[in-house]
């Protein structure tokens, strides 16, 4: 019997997901009964453990034996499901306890999920379960199906449609039981299998990260597929990623629920361009996981990382192949809309190729070797070998082989996909749209995953080399030095609903050590002649108001001032603006005009799930026009700043593209500003400075705004 190779101990998971025997509590012959539903579908699927029926009538299910109580059982089962009502799980648990057993699978909902009463209920369970040392799976959950042990620990009528089930080596870990079934239905009509799907629920207990850890441990699986809508701890479920990736597993996200923009994009801009998927999104690229849009892609990704083994992508270069001009000349396009590359083969390589394809071939990228290549044995004999070449052109990280309908030709072709990936050393897809019953069974005999449609693979690939790329770019790092900074002096850690000023952001920078325009408030037009000794002309003059952010729009703002005399005009004109608009004009902020460099976007803001993250954007006037963001998690170090600086599309632009000295200053503050932002202690803030000019000489922040709560 296959098992998860982990240590005992508390974190030990192993007869939970590979029970060698299951008390079904509950379960009786009535029929609606989830638990003789269960039963059933332990015997049509031969589970080769013990199933003990725990059900005070006593009546046999399905063929297995019951008994009166958990007491009267000849063992101690290694999982018990409560296939029972909620209110009853409680009680239930003690029993187990008693018992001596320590995994659990309760399917009941009820608790977290039906509001504040059930919420109650579930904190109550999970201190419970932990008192004891219960490993709880659910509640709310459809539980465990162990294709290897054929452990269906589940009552779903998604498996009333198999005759048996496919052993694989993808596990699928979700919090949706419907879409894991539906899932692992999908890939068993595509002729392949998982090795579990795991319907974690509610995670009164275990939550998806300790099945992911679990999981790792498993020497049976080879790839990870997960379906999630909210993480309770973000930083364990950032933890796992991480683990699952320096194993060499690689994980594959379906995200539901993508939450709305922060409320507080009416105030600045960062909730425009950084709303809370945003953050998710970002985080989970960076420990490497694969982010995918639906559960044909979630499918085509696992499928194709789980037949491809270790062998995946190491860059985007994709050499293509193909039976017909057309179809190559379109997957090019599909494969660079998916970040991939198709660059043209080395002279060796086109020289080789030349000499042992039909003349009528084409050789470039893609290379057209029309279907002469097979109907020809002359050719047919040789063209293993010849595309052999391809895989060891350093100009290539993967091979797409396109094939078109070939029916009389299938067996060839197959036999000639099987010889080119046994001797490759970069993965080799194949797509197959008109594809035989036959052929693809012959395919799947051999360990290959058939798309049924080009642009399918294309993304595939593209989606498991863009995962290695955001994983190696290692985009948040340890950060450098300590920059204390006193926030309380601003606000208390508690505060709500505040909008702090320039003039006071503006001393929060200087505390941080981050260099920002020179500037003073004015609070009497008659100061201004004072300030004149202190910031150097010419003057941007800002109205400061808590009820105005946005202060271009309500006429609070004048550049390039260069006398006190005509400062003095704009004080009087602010005054009436804000009697006009029925605000209070704390004062004016003058501030020196500084010009000449690239503007950038910094901000930080609170993340509900991963804490404080960090966006980096088009500053300046482009903020409102282009959605061009990178957001990672705070704390930066330097070359990660600089990495994620790096990704923005401006810089990619001649025009716009920072110098070398102008990079490394910019990299440098946005490290220095996402430590400071690391230890802000507000629960909900936004912290924005935009513009940050950048040049040869420095970089320094111009505007600021800090919103604290909602």
């Amino acid at each position: 019997m296959n098992t998860i190779d982990a240590p005992a101990g508390a974190d030990d998971l192993s007869r939970l997901l590979a029970p060698r025997s299951v008390a079904l509590v509950g379960a009786s012959g009535r029929d609606g009964n989830l638990g003789g539903a269960a039963a059933r579908l332990l015997s049509r699927f031969e589970f080769t453990g013990d199933v003990w029926v725990v059900h005070p009538s006593e009546q046999p299910v399905a063929g297995y034996r019951c008994y009166a109580d958990l007491a009267a059982l000849p063992g101690t089962p290694d999982v018990a499901i409560l296939a029972i009502p909620a209110a009853g799980i409680v009680d239930a648990i003690r029993q187990c306890a008693e018992h001596g057993i320590r995994n659990v699978i309760a399917w009941a909902g009820g608790f977290a999920e039906a509001g504040e009463e059930g919420r109650a209920q579930q904190a109550a369970l999970a201190e419970l379960c932990r008192h004891h040392g219960i490993r709880l799976c659910g509640p709310n959950c459809l539980g465990i199906i162990n294709t290897h042990t054929r452990f269906t620990g589940t009552f779903t009528t998604a498996l009333l449609d198999m005759d048996r089930l496919n052993t694989g080596s993808i596990a699928m870990v979700s919090q949706s039981g419907g879409l894991s079934t539906v899932s692992l239905a999908l890939a068993q009509r595509a002729g392949f299998g998982f090795r579990y799907v795991i319907s974690c629920g509610n995670e009164a207990v275990l939550s998806i990260a300790d099945f992911t850890r679990a999981l790792i441990r498993d020497p049976d699986t080879r790839v990870i597929a997960m379906y999630v809508e909210a993480i309770t701890d973000g930083a364990e479920f950032l933890r796992s990623l991480h683990e699952a990736r320096q194993a060499g597993k690689p994980v594959i996200i379906l995200k539901g629920g993508a939450s709305e923009a922060s409320g507080r994009a009416a105030l600045a801009h960062t909730g425009r361009l950084a709303g809370a998927d945003r953050a998710f999104d970002a985080v989970i690229r960076a420990a490497g996981a694969i982010r995918v849009d639906s559960i044909e892609e979630m499918l085509d990704v696992a499928l194709l990382a789980s037949t491809l083994g270790t062998t995946l992508p190491r860059g985007p270069n994709v050499a293509i192949t193909t039976f017909g001009g057309g179809a190559g000349v379109l997957a090019v396009d599909q494969a660079e809309r998916h970040g991939l590359r198709a660059p043209l083969p080395g002279a060796d390589t086109r020289a080789w190729l030349e000499s042992r394809l039909p003349p009528i071939a084409a050789v470039g990228n893609p290379v057209d070797l029309t279907p002469q290549s097979v109907n020809d044995p002359r050719y047919l004999t040789q063209l293993p070998q010849a595309l052999g070449v391809l895989t060891r052109d350093e100009n290539y990280d993967a091979v797409l082989f396109l094939s078109s309908a070939m029916r009389n030709r299938e067996r060839e072709v197959i036999g000639v996909v099987e010889q080119l990936r046994a001797n490759s050393t970069v993965p080799v897809t194949v797509s197959w749209p008109l594809a035989s019953p036959a052929a693809l069974e012959g395919l799947r005999s051999i360990g290959v995953y058939a798309f049924p449609e080009n642009a399918r693979a294309a993304r595939a690939i593209g989606k498991l080399t863009a995962a290695g790329q955001h994983a190696t770019d290692a985009m948040t790092g340890s950060p450098e030095a300590d920059t204390p900074v006193r926030w309380e002096k601003w606000a208390s850690a508690d505060a709500r609903s505040r909008v702090i000023s320039e003039h006071d952001v503006a001393a929060m920078l200087r505390e941080a050590q981050l260099p920002v325009a020179a500037g003073e408030l004015v609070r009497a037009p008659e100061d201004l002649a004072h300030v004149s000794a202190q910031v150097p002309f010419p003057w941007a003059i800002k109205g400061i108001s808590a009820a105005i952010t946005h202060r271009a729009d309500a006429g609070l703002l004048a550049l390039n001032i260069d006398s006190v005399e005509a400062a003095q005009d704009v004080y009087a004109r602010y005054r009436a603006t804000a009697d006009r608009l029925g605000i209070e004009l704390e004062g004016c902020y003058v501030q020196q005009m500084i010009k000449g460099g690239s503007e950038l976007l910094f901000s930080a803001f609170s993340d509900a799930t991963f804490g404080v993250m960090i966006t980096c954007a088009a500053g300046g006037g482009l903020t409102e026009l282009i959605d061009d963001a990178v957001v990672v998690a705070a704390p930066l170090s330097v070359d990660a700043a600089a990495c994620a600086i790096g990704k923005l599309r401006l810089m990619r632009k001649r025009s716009t593209t920072l110098s070398d000295a102008a990079l490394a200053h910019a990299a440098r503050y946005l490290a220095d500003f996402s430590l400071a932002a690391s230890t802000i202690p507000w629960r909900e803030f936004t912290l924005e400075l935009n513009p940050v000019l950048c040049s040869d000489d420095g970089a320094v922040a111009v505007d600021g705004l800090l919103i604290i709560g909602d």
